[in-house]
């Protein structure tokens, strides 16, 4: 089991032809609008509302979103009077809609994207704002293209360092996010922020140049806290070896404010320097402080790689199950579980047919995780194949006095049972 460290995706998507879909959680458009209405008839209703109740004028949003699409084909390109359009649409619904502020923002930036040379100087603002609000919401493509502006932006000298790193580290989160939901994107968000770590790599200072910048002031205490943190992030992804920045930078940092995202960088440093206790009280930290459950989940599993490293399977074994209360239907924990059970029987002095029985306890967690997370099917059912055939055999339950549906107890750290299989 590896260290998890989370970073965000990058693929360059300037040049491709977009077409882009209204989030899933927008309200139907009013019965008065139908599949068959053309641009015409939708616009003049349009016209009709911004005379009469202009706050109703959101409600057509989709459909002429839908409608300017089908006219532009295959590139999607809308002309600018249509993007005025929608641009005016949305800027009602930011302005009265507050409940859906999410949707306007995320559709804002939609736009942003079908008109870049038009919203040039908008566009990578509009993006993060909208991933910002409503990053479970956003879609893998919206996110990819805004790191992709990010990138150009920061290139072009456009933005600063700070921001560039600040945007960078947003879009890692919601990629984060998103892979830990699971579902058919979760593969492609891990490959994503795994290619933005590599080109954020390639583009962002280097230790020496990192060291050279901040170095100076952080030992003056004369860098503030904002800049302290992006030295923070960057001296992570580059993986710089300069402990006393570091620690002086961080407690910089966190003065100024409490934040999750700190903790978990400073866990992951200690835990790279094998300072497993540290590591593990900033992990702690890092729980308290997180609102999503998600990443919770995520830390109490980073606490159990602790533990692990200590050999303290029973706390190993504790964190784990936090996981799995903190995010109920993510499977990994499971399958992290089933590996400490493994690695921690080696621990236990066992007879030949107590290590077997070990894998009655594999087979019952391979069908709690069937049950609870799909994504995890195919690991789950190539486990459980594996575990039957090491369980014991008939023959040997028999020997030993045991039936099918007996109670079996596993001693050691584990104190816990499992049941002797009824097949």
């Amino acid at each position: 089991m590896g260290l998890l460290i989370f970073w965000g995706g990058f693929v360059p998507l300037w040049g491709m032809p977009m077409r882009i879909e209204a989030p899933s959680f927008a309200p139907e458009a009013p019965a008065t609008v139908t599949a068959t209405d053309d641009c015409a008839t939708l616009q003049a209703r349009l016209q009709e509302i911004l005379r009469s109740d202009s706050l109703q004028a959101p409600t057509l949003a989709d459909a002429l979103l839908q409608c300017f699409q089908n006219q532009s084909g295959s590139d999607g390109m809308l002309s600018d009077e249509q993007a005025a359009t929608l641009l005016r649409i949305y800027e009602i619904g930011l302005r009265h809609d507050a409940d859906r502020r999410g949707h306007w923002l995320l559709s804002r930036a939609g736009l942003g994207l079908l008109r870049p040379m038009k919203y040039a100087k908008t566009c990578r603002r509009w993006a993060i704002e909208g991933i910002s609000a409503s990053p479970d919401e956003a879609s893998t493509f919206l996110i990819a293209a805004a790191l992709d502006c990010v990138v150009a932006e920061y290139e072009q000298q456009r933005i600063l360092l700070k921001e560039a790193v600040s945007n960078w580290a947003l879009i890692d989160r919601a990629l984060l996010l998103k892979e830990l939901q699971g579902g058919e994107e979760a593969t492609h968000c891990a490959h994503l922020r795994e290619a933005s770590r590599l080109k954020m790599r390639d583009k962002l200072p280097d230790c020496g140049q990192i060291v050279a910048n901040f170095g100076e002031a952080i030992e003056a205490q004369k860098l503030p806290a904002d800049a302290c943190g992006t030295f923070l992030v960057l001296y992570e992804l580059q993986g710089c070896d300069a402990p006393a920045l570091w620690q002086a930078a961080l407690q910089v940092a966190l003065a100024a404010a409490e934040q999750a995202s700190m903790r978990r960088l400073a866990g992951a440093a200690a835990f790279n320097r094998k300072e497993w206790a540290a590591s593990r009280d900033q992990w702690s930290r890092a729980i308290a402080l997180e609102p999503e459950a998600r990443l919770q989940a995520m830390d109490h599993l980073q606490v159990a790689q602790t533990w692990l490293a200590e050999a303290d399977y029973r706390s190993a074994r504790n964190s784990i199950r936090a996981a799995m209360l903190a995010l109920p239907d993510w499977g990994e924990p499971y399958i992290r579980l089933m590996d400490l059970y493994l690695e921690g029987s080696n621990a236990c002095t066992m007879s030949a047919f107590e290590r077997k029985g070990i894998y009655w306890l594999l087979m019952d967690l391979c069908k709690d995780l069937l049950n609870v997370d799909a994504n995890y099917a195919t690991q789950a059912n190539e486990r459980l194949y594996a575990y039957k055939s090491l369980a014991p055999t008939a023959d040997e339950i028999a020997f030993v006095g045991f039936k099918p549906g007996d109670t079996y107890p596993l001693k050691c750290w584990m104190s816990t049972t499992t049941t002797v299989p009824m097949e």
